[in-house]
């Protein structure tokens, strides 16, 4: 159980950065 947990937060982690990256994208298309 407690390997899925770390597993999960690391997940949740890699999501988090992935929608930082996509904020920056659609606002840097939004300047053009």
């Amino acid at each position: 159980m407690t390997e899925v947990l770390v597993w999960w937060k690391g997940l949740a982690k890699e999501l988090e950065l992935d929608i930082e990256t996509l904020d920056e994208q659609q606002e840097d298309s939004n300047r053009l």
